[in-house]
């Protein structure tokens, strides 16, 4: 799934809890985009780098085979969509910095989400350095602008339904006043 997706359905998550907070919301949608973050700051650019682009901009055709011949490169892409790298680094960081436990998570959603929607040549290994992978059901990495538009359409009215709801929610848990005696 596509990096704003990913940080629309953080938004989402960032939208439950008993007090609505824009802290919450924006550190769970940065948190669940952020496993894509060292893929595209310094994977996507040396792929390019590799196939010759002068624009540092791979094409598809560029990604055919990569994990296989470009093991430690593809370890960018892997380490941060394993569960261990959640368990280890992304859970003590958001304790040790008191970031809102609802950022955990955000972060997992990431990774459950590319489990399913990601297939073929970056299909997950969600307990990486393992080997074992899990074939997703589509291919967002070939996806039509269209196609794209529908999954950023859907997540931010997923977004907006989240956040009507915990706000719809949060007014009638508000205390009730007691008029003055």
């Amino acid at each position: 799934m596509d990096i704003i997706s990913h940080a629309l359905i953080g938004a989402a998550i960032g939208e439950i809890g008993a007090t609505r907070s824009w802290r919450r919301v924006g550190w769970c949608a940065v948190l669940a985009a952020s496993a894509d973050f060292p893929q595209a700051l310094l994977l996507y650019p040396y792929v390019a780098y590799v196939h010759g682009r002068a624009d540092f901009i791979p094409r598809l055709t560029d990604w055919e085979h990569f994990r296989s011949a470009h093991a430690v490169a593809s370890a960018i892409w892997e380490l941060p969509h394993s569960v261990f790298f959640l368990a280890l680094v992304i859970v003590p960081l958001v304790l040790y910095t008191r970031l809102p436990r609802t950022c955990i998570a955000a972060y997992a959603s990431h990774i459950f989400i590319d489990i399913f929607t990601h297939t073929g040549e970056w299909s997950v290994a969600p307990l990486w350095p393992l080997a074992w992978r899990v074939e997703g059901f589509c291919d967002p990495w070939r996806w039509t602008p269209a196609e794209w538009a529908t999954s950023i359409g859907t997540c931010a009215a997923l977004w907006l339904v989240v956040g009507w709801l915990a706000a719809r929610y949060a007014r009638r848990r508000a205390p009730v006043a007691l008029p003055p005696s």
